[in-house]
């Protein structure tokens, strides 16, 4: 049962502000400096990010386990990414106010150091150090286009699972955007960066997607429960693809129909 022994679980909140490296050194100094040894102990470990903070993280896990503080063998490593802005926004955002907002640009643009270094973290955290990830987009998100949220990017692997988050569509609307996600298993890489700017929400809404995905409770409550039902997924899809360890598609949908 992933609810039990719930006084054992501690919440450690990360402060900080600047640029993805800055932050997230940041963070590590905190980590390092106040958290380390309940690092250390923990036997499960889930990272909660969200925007600029998805990136932010992905950096961070890599200098935890580059120096030792965790330890991918020895424990279960998952992270949580809500509309994460791991391939950039949508270009045409204002993005000149802050330093920090202009540098989010340079991941959408796959040449650049910056986003090389990030893919290749990435790519290092689920395929060698195996760790649950967790991509969800927000449907009619304003600021960070689908396939970014979900690392359309990188083929499937163990560990990555992808969803989408939405407040109310149709049955029928909404199996069809599913199906053209699930046709990056067959090899389409590029449908979904074609049709992500038509679920692009409107900055002048009341309330804006890109921020209310963390605030409903459905993302935490299914990814507890996938990262604790991970071992025996993948058990499972083990056996029939063993022998390709990119062979893999994993994809869990999100639905919370929220009431104003």
């Amino acid at each position: 049962d992933c609810h039990q022994n719930i006084n054992s679980i501690k919440l450690l909140p990360l402060y900080g502000y600047g640029k993805v490296k800055e932050r997230s050194q940041l963070y590590y100094n905190q980590i390092k400096k106040l958290y380390k040894k309940i690092f250390k102990r923990a036997d499960r470990i889930f990272f909660i990010c969200h925007s600029q903070g998805s990136v932010v993280t992905t950096f961070l896990v890599s200098y935890l386990i580059k120096y030792n503080i965790i330890i991918p063998a020895e424990q279960a490593i998952t992270i949580l990414s809500m509309a994460g802005i791991h391939h950039g926004p949508y270009m045409d955002i204002p993005g000149d106010l802050y330093s920090a907002t202009s540098e989010l640009f340079q991941f959408a643009q796959i040449h650049t150091a910056l986003a090389q270094e990030y893919l290749s973290i990435v790519e290092e955290l689920l395929y060698d150090n195996h760790i649950i990830f967790i991509a969800i987009a927000s449907f009619n998100d304003e600021v960070v286009p689908l396939y970014s949220a979900i690392l359309q990017h990188f083929d499937a692997a163990p560990g990555l699972y992808r969803g989408i988050w939405y407040k109310a569509l149709t049955d029928v609307f909404f199996k069809q955007l599913f199906s053209s996600i699930m046709t990056k298993a067959s090899g389409n890489h590029d449908l979904l960066l074609h049709i992500s700017g038509l679920f692009r929400g409107s900055i002048f809404n009341r309330k804006l997607f890109h921020s209310e995905i963390h605030h409903d409770i459905t993302p935490y409550e299914n990814a507890l429960n996938v990262s604790y039902q991970h071992d025996t997924i993948n058990a499972i899809k083990l056996k029939s693809n063993i022998n390709n360890r990119r062979n893999y598609q994993s994809f869990i949908l999100f639905n919370s129909l929220l009431t104003d």
